[in-house]
């Protein structure tokens, strides 16, 4: 199994968020990216837990003790870090002395999260999966991409070169592997009801990947992706080279009934960040960037002028 898959490329320093924004994040340097995420239903359920138990007044620790656990337990099940099992749920609905509908509604949402989208024959490794499925779950992601196409917008070729030149020693089966995977993920696009906002540097239209004749047509795909429906393309000209964005990509996913997350990562590691204010931050920082960054109807003819000028090289 290939340990090190790339979700997110970016370039993101950490200094940018140091002080700013509230980690999860669990990742060992060289042992790849670990994802502390989960999926909407787990959030959920840990919401309702919350709830019900507070509605008592009784602590994490309190309830935790009643039940054979420890308060840390309490909290990650609450703020969906981990899963439970059906029987501490059952201790849980019974000390907490729960409705019967209240029990059929965590039983419910118990039932969703321990459900996974379609990614068998990805091998992917469990500190990635939860990751994927929540972005396959989100209802809207803001991204803002430094030098690089955001991953739900890259062609094939364009992907395969990025994991060519970042992952060592990877066998051209787990290359293919990875390809698939991004190429499925972005079966996202055609749900009418999912938006995507990238903000993207002009820089990422001028530095090639791959070969030529495949930069252009991944040009020519993101031009197109910017005229769809549900696909909002802003361009942050080159000429700008200070702006809210300067030190770090990252992404921002939104999610009909639960609470936004955001992620972004570093060539050691990749990071969620779930903390509510730390969220707002990154979110303050994405509406700063829409400000510097030219309107989409103006960024569609720069992203014409860097296919045509490419197709115009070409032809030289």
């Amino acid at each position: 199994m290939l340990r090190l898959p790339i979700i997110r490329l970016g370039a993101a320093d950490r200094r940018f968020f140091d002080g700013k924004v509230s980690l999860d994040r669990c990742s060992t340097p060289g042992r790849g990216l670990n994802f502390v995420a989960s999926s909407v239903a787990l959030r959920r359920l840990g919401r309702e837990l919350r709830g019900f138990r507070e509605r008592t007044g009784r602590t994490q620790a309190d309830v935790g003790a009643a039940i054979g656990r420890n308060q840390a337990t309490l909290a990650n099940w609450e703020v969906g870090k981990t899963r439970l099992s059906s029987p501490d749920l059952v201790a849980l609905s019974l000390e907490l002395k729960l409705e019967a509908s209240e029990i059929d509604l965590l039983k419910r949402l118990h039932e969703e999260s321990v459900k996974t989208n379609d990614w068998s024959g990805f091998n992917l490794s469990e500190s990635v999966r939860p990751f994927v499925t929540m972005e396959a779950e989100a209802s809207e992601i803001s991204t803002f991409q430094q030098v690089l196409v955001p991953g739900l917008l890259q062609t094939e070729a364009y992907i395969r070169a990025l994991l060519v030149a970042v992952i060592e020693n990877a066998s051209s089966a787990e290359i293919d592997s990875l390809v698939r995977l991004r190429m499925k993920r972005q079966q996202k696009l055609e749900d009418p009801r999912f938006h995507l906002h990238a903000i993207i540097s002009e820089l990422a239209l001028m530095a090639q990947v791959g070969e030529p004749d495949e930069f252009t047509y991944q040009l020519e795909t993101l031009t197109n992706h910017a005229q769809r429906a549900n696909v909002t393309v802003q361009i942050v000209p080159a000429s700008k080279s200070a702006h809210p964005g300067t030190q770090g990509s990252f992404s921002i996913l939104r999610f009909e009934e639960t609470a936004p997350l955001a992620y972004f990562d570093t060539p050691l590691d990749g990071n969620v960040v779930t903390n509510h204010r730390s969220t707002e931050f990154l979110a303050a920082t994405f509406e700063r960037l829409c400000e510097f960054a030219l309107s989409p109807e103006k960024s569609v003819p720069v992203l014409r002028k860097a296919l045509q000028g490419r197709k115009k090289g070409r032809s030289q």
